[in-house]
């Protein structure tokens, strides 16, 4: 027969109990500690923390987990390890945003090791499950601002829009609210932001500085976080409605990640040269130039010190002495080089001519330049001189006697106007005591035609 239990209150529903009648609320710490599968002290520790409710010690009746609390438990998104240093952060979150500048402006300011941690999380770790170790990447502080300074806050090139105020910038539909102004913010100049535009401490006010430890991580010209740190940012809001749009976009965004700080536009391999160039190159360098495709932001660096170097010389610079001046081997500058041609600086051109290198003006700058500089256009040259020039580009070290062989005729004029013109020269390791000269191409040869070397040449053809 059923018996009614009623109890005027849960102190005396635990002193009138009767085990086989009535059983307490909640888990015992062994019950509790079997479904989650941990150590009964693991559970005590739970409790302390506010992890797990505790729904009988108060009443007396010994420690008893709240099943609601158990399942919370049970659900949440398990520990990915301890929150990342801003640096590590930043890698990870460069590395996955698909930004060119944002990641090349974060890689230049890390270790290898550094990055090679970053590209092994996002390989094992989705961006959610790596999620709750960013949040070290800045400290947020939220102030009170005048009118008047918001407006002219929001105009300081030292702001990065953030969060809210990047998913507006980005066109995205935020849901119906009064979200704040939300910025990153370089650590070191928050006091004199503070100071200049009159912000007080107000944990409601309406703007949100993210202040960043050095290295700042955002290039000079960004004035909006990319997309993933922006999702980031939603992600990590106070409110329900912005965490789940940005989980909402981290699950878009996460799907394109490509964990690799290799450079991928298409760019043409570089190839071995068809003739001679002046330098001797071993078999080994030929074979690295021929087959490296490692776009990575050293090789851009390099380039980037390369420019410099060679627009102060104002002039041409040996490779030996470039190397030495950008403290890398010979391999790393041919990378450099490499790099260069690809994405040579705006109206500018790389011009090599035997070891040495030199910063010039673009071909298709020339004319203008030209005009600028009042400088006469040059006479055209005759057939005869051009059919004898591209012996010599094709075949040099060529002598006199074989231009004039291969042409059916004397080339001693045409070669004279070449010679004169300065389009080539009496190669001087060739030659002498008795033997023929030899003639090669020369700096202002490559100048003239609009290539950066001899390898550039157009193939040249061969008929059956």
């Amino acid at each position: 027969m059923d018996t009614e239990l009623a109890f005027s209150s849960p102190s005396e529903a635990i002193s009138r109990w009767d085990g086989a009648a009535y059983a307490p609320p909640g888990l015992s710490p062994a019950e509790a500690a079997r479904r989650l599968g941990v150590s009964r002290s693991r559970i005590y520790a739970l409790v302390v923390q506010g992890a797990l409710d505790d729904v009988g010690g108060s009443s007396g009746g010994g420690l008893r987990i709240s099943l609601a609390s158990l399942e919370r438990r049970l659900h949440a998104a398990p520990p990915v390890g301890q929150p990342l240093s801003p640096s590590s952060a930043w890698a990870v979150l460069a590395l996955g945003s698909g930004d060119a500048a944002f990641r090349a402006h974060v890689a230049a300011r890390l270790s290898d090791p550094d990055r090679s941690r970053a590209r092994s999380r996002l390989r094992k770790q989705n961006l959610l499950e790596v999620l709750p170790r960013l949040r070290a990447r800045a400290v947020a502080r939220r102030f009170a601002a005048p009118a008047e300074s918001l407006v002219d806050l929001l105009e300081d090139a030292r702001l990065v829009l953030a969060g809210p105020s990047a998913a507006r910038a980005l066109r995205w539909p935020l849901p119906s609210g009064s979200w704040p102004v939300d910025a990153y913010v370089p650590e070191s100049v928050l006091v004199d932001l503070i100071e200049r535009y009159a912000l007080e401490p107000d944990p409601h006010g309406d703007l949100v500085l993210r202040s960043v430890p050095e290295p700042w991580p955002f290039p000079p010209q960004l004035r909006v976080v990319p997309e993933l740190v922006a999702a980031v940012d939603l992600a990590d809001g106070q409110t329900v409605e912005l965490t789940e749009l940005g989980r909402t976009r981290l699950v878009e965004l996460a799907a394109s990640v490509e964990p690799s700080w290799e450079r991928r536009p298409q760019r043409p391999r570089p190839v071995r040269p068809p003739i001679p160039s002046g330098r001797t190159v071993s078999g080994r360098r030929l074979q690295v130039l021929a087959t490296d495709e490692v776009w990575d932001d050293r090789a851009e660096r390099d380039a980037r010190g390369l420019v410099a170097l060679l627009f102060v010389a104002a002039g041409a610079l040996r490779r030996a002495d470039l190397a030495e001046a950008l403290h890398c081997s010979q391999a790393r500058l041919d990378r450099a080089i490499t790099f260069l041609r690809a994405s040579p600086p705006h109206g500018l051109s790389l011009l090599e001519h035997a070891d040495q290198l030199q910063l010039v003006t673009a071909p298709d700058c020339g004319s203008l330049v030209e005009a600028f500089l009042d400088v006469p256009a040059p006479e055209p040259l005759s057939q005869a001189a051009l059919e004898a020039l591209a012996i010599v580009a094709y075949e040099q070290p060529v002598s006199r006697a074989d231009i004039s062989h291969i042409r059916g005729t004397d080339s001693s004029g045409v070669i004279d106007t070449l010679l004169a013109r300065g389009l080539i020269a009496d190669d001087t390791r060739y030659g002498g005591r008795g033997r023929p000269a030899f003639l090669v191409t020369t700096e202002r040869f490559l100048r003239v035609f609009g290539i950066g070397s001899l390898a550039e040449l157009p193939p040249r053809p061969y008929f059956a």
